[in-house]
């Protein structure tokens, strides 16, 4: 679920969701980078001087990459998806499955 490729994204859980359906009560529990926790943390390295703060030299938190961002896609080594709590659940319900 962390591909930058949506297509990728929605089949890998659509077959997820489909190996629950035979088990009513079954439960899948997702663990998805978070956009706003990457964003917090690219903001205080950058407010904290970047790489001569002492903290390491980390280029993906001094680089944006708009077109990508526009989609949560932050570059963490690879290009990586990460998620809202509104957009994972949006995803898990168009999958057929509820978001608690």
């Amino acid at each position: 679920l962390i591909s930058p490729n949506k297509e990728a994204r929605e089949n890998i859980l659509h077959r997820e969701a489909d190996m629950l359906r035979p088990a009513p009560s079954s439960t899948l529990l997702l663990l998805v980078p978070s956009a706003e926790s990457f964003r917090s943390v690219r903001d205080l390295y950058q407010q904290q001087g970047g790489p001569e703060s002492g903290l390491g030299r980390y280029d993906d938190y001094t680089t944006q990459h708009t077109s990508e961002e526009a989609d949560n896609v932050f570059r963490v080594f690879a290009r990586t998806k990460h998620y809202t709590k509104k957009e994972a659940c949006e995803m898990v319900e168009k999958a057929g499955l509820s978001c608690a």
